[in-house]
């Protein structure tokens, strides 16, 4: 579905520099007013391998790096681009973020 006058815009939400150039791209079409986003991966983690080593981290840290750290990224980029705005019904930032997490 789309709702006229809003884009919809794909990026790498762990990247500062493709998050900017994402919310660059949706303020050509006119003053940021929400920033919509919807992460989540997840990975199935060991904590004992079958061997019974630790389990690695590289699939947990990947998780945490997109869902939390990421959409932390997303959202701060988002405010601050919005924080100049000129107030709509007293607002000038709306964040909305989902994180939704299934298993591969």
């Amino acid at each position: 579905m789309r709702i006229e006058g809003t884009s919809a815009l794909v990026t790498d939400v762990t990247s500062t520099e493709r998050s900017q150039t994402a919310i660059a791209a949706a303020q050509e079409a006119g003053p940021l007013r929400a920033v919509v986003h919807c992460t989540g991966i997840g990975n199935p983690i060991r904590m004992v391998g079958r061997d019974g080593t630790p389990g690695g981290l590289p699939g947990f840290e990947q998780a945490i790096g997109v869902n939390l750290i990421g959409s932390c990224n997303a959202l701060r980029l988002g405010a601050a681009a919005m924080a100049a705005n000129e107030p709509v019904d007293g607002e000038t930032v709306r964040l909305d973020g989902t994180i939704r997490v299934a298993p591969r």
